[in-house]
């Protein structure tokens, strides 16, 4: 039986056994790849999955890469700000998920990598992916920008983890070094697209980084999982007068359920309502609205009540239609006294905390409350600062 018989044979079996009953094949570690691969992307890129003798890399480039719902967003950005395409240039090319899914709207596209397995990997694979215009360089990005012609659009995904496989917080940390290459980047780009972690810090990373017009904080599955930074070409010649005419960028919060724009100085001029007592709705806001740091802006724009200044949960009487998060219909409010919380011990439920003392962990080991459900509980700071215990149900 050849190597791609036996993946198709097993590739949904487990790795772990399967490893064991290897032992001894030379093939083994091709193999147990390919499955693993499969595997993984079958459920973070569907569409790749379904394509035969695809070659799959290493778990590090794989956990690393995109989904197809985050490079889909990505497509539908580039075919807004570059309707007309033109040429790409990835310069960190790695698996090339988010190089497969922008190369076909460019009529040269070019994809740049460091690693000799992953471009060995993209020249197997782009053709079966439908890039087969793709030009595929081995190089650093620092070597090959000193010689590189002018894009219209730049992509950059640096490593954000350092010698030690430890990850990293600032953008000069990454790996190339963004902040020393950016004049150059800029230089021959007519627009940057810059895909980061959403850990890193978004006013330091604007700080670093002049000349950046949107910024997206992209989630999928009810988790952040990108920071993309959108800037503007601009000359070498230009880039020291550019500092002082920066344009403020606009932020852009997405997730499958969310699309939220604002300005950072509509956040700064804008002060929410605090709520004096809880209304029938509670609203939780989604994880990239509170990254991108939209927190009053998000109540003036709904007319919803902040609970305290550090407690990031609204509320209002009347629903606000189409906030940007979970809503849930308030059963009772009660404090967290042992009396107050024993109707709910020993019961199931969606236990979640926000400006509290005490992780969820640690509550529900002690309130002996198990985990899903259709309740929820939010132990809280509460508007006049003591802790309260909302129950509340998803509002239908």
């Amino acid at each position: 039986m050849s190597a791609q018989d036996f993946i198709r044979l097993h590739r949904e079996d487990d790795v772990f056994k399967l490893a064991l009953s290897l032992r001894g094949n030379e093939e083994a570690s091709f193999i147990l790849r390919q499955i693993e691969g499969w595997q993984r992307l079958r459920h973070k890129i569907p569409c790749w999955s379904e394509i035969e003798d695809l070659h799959y890399p290493p778990r590090v480039s794989l956990e690393q890469c995109s989904s197809e719902a985050t490079a889909l967003y990505k497509y539908a950005i580039v075919r807004r700000i570059l309707p007309h395409g033109g040429r790409l240039t990835d310069l960190t090319g790695g698996f090339g998920v988010d190089f497969c899914f922008l190369a076909p709207h460019f009529m040269e596209a070019i994809y740049v990598e460091k690693d000799e397995l992953l471009t060995q990997l993209a020249l197997h694979n782009f053709p079966l992916l439908g890039v087969g215009h793709a030009t595929i360089v081995k190089a650093e990005a620092s070597e090959y920008l000193l010689t590189a012609e002018h894009s219209d659009l730049m992509f950059i995904d640096p490593s954000r983890r350092d010698a030690h496989g430890r990850r990293v917080v600032r953008v000069n940390e990454c790996s190339p070094d963004v902040r020393a290459l950016w004049p150059i980047i800029r230089d021959k780009a007519g627009v940057v697209m810059l895909k980061l972690s959403p850990m890193l810090d978004i006013p330091d990373t604007l700080h670093a980084l002049p000349g950046i017009e949107e910024v997206h904080v992209v989630g999928h599955d009810g988790e952040c999982k990108e920071l993309l930074l959108i800037g503007k070409g601009c000359e070498l010649g230009q880039i020291a007068s550019d500092q002082t005419n920066m344009k403020e960028p606009r932020f852009y919060c997405h997730d499958d359920y969310t699309d939220f724009s604002f300005l950072r100085g509509e956040e700064r001029g804008t002060l929410a309502e605090f709520a004096s007592q809880l209304g029938t709705f509670l609203y939780d806001p989604s994880p990239v609205v509170l990254k991108a740091g939209a927190l009053h802006t998000v109540a003036a724009r709904f007319n919803v009540a902040k609970l305290s200044q550090n407690t990031h949960l609204y509320t209002s009487s009347q629903r606000a239609e189409g906030f940007p998060g979970r809503v849930f219909r308030v059963v009772s409010v009660t404090g967290c006294s042992k009396r107050e919380i024993s109707p709910f011990v020993g019961t199931r439920a969606n236990l979640a905390v926000r400006n509290f003392p005490e992780k969820v962990e640690t509550l529900r080991a002690r309130w002996k409350i198990k985990d899903g459900g259709h309740d929820y509980l939010f132990a809280v700071g509460g508007p006049s600062g003591g802790k309260l215990l909302i129950h509340a149900v998803k509002a239908e």
